[in-house]
């Protein structure tokens, strides 16, 4: 069991947790909040809907909903500055599927994937994928984006930065992660 411990006179032990395992600071947030506060529904408090549609050339196309609790947003490695709601925005435009066949025409390559934010709640937790597997090398690499980090973020409405957890360390399998939150309007 892991023990996280602060200033607060809170110590919690979340016994899923093994030492020197590496896991998703989203996920250790999400597991530490239903810990600390089992009755709040944190499904319905950190909820996103998503839209995801395949279209291929031929005109076949379909949508599958779904819901998350967290929105995984890829970091494209770039020299150039990136904000939070560019990223979000490259996202929803979607991309072409590679070795993928269509249903409908059985051809190979032609089909075209987006994932478009249709609802969130008014609470939202981004996670910025920032760590990519190369499978030549069997290697896990983190990318070290150039990022503008705005107090606002614009989806379909703005949200308000009250949090950020950073990794800090060179590489995916080591290093530390730190928080920090916002405290008033400032």
């Amino acid at each position: 069991a892991t023990a996280i411990r602060s200033n607060c006179p809170l110590e919690v032990q979340l016994p899923e947790y093994q030492f020197q395992l590496q896991y998703d600071a989203h996920e250790c947030l999400l597991r530490l909040l239903d810990h600390i506060f089992p009755s709040i529904d944190l499904d319905h408090l950190f909820k996103v809907d998503v839209d995801q549609s395949t279209e291929c050339d031929c005109g076949y196309n379909y949508t599958s909903p779904f819901v998350a609790n967290h929105l995984s947003i890829p970091v494209p490695p770039s020299n150039e500055l990136q904000s939070i709601s560019d990223l979000i925005h490259h996202f929803q435009l979607g991309e072409r599927l590679v070795d993928h066949r269509c249903p409908g025409c059985n051809q190979q390559n032609t089909t075209w994937k987006s994932d478009l934010i249709s609802r969130t709640s008014s609470t939202l937790i981004i996670s910025l994928k920032l760590f990519r597997y190369d499978l030549l090398s069997g290697n896990t690499a983190k990318i070290k984006p150039n990022m503008h980090i705005s107090n606002i973020i614009n989806i379909f409405e703005e949200f308000v930065l009250s949090g950020i957890i950073l990794h800090q360390g060179e590489q995916a399998n080591s290093g530390h992660y730190t928080a920090m939150i916002r405290r008033g309007d400032a």
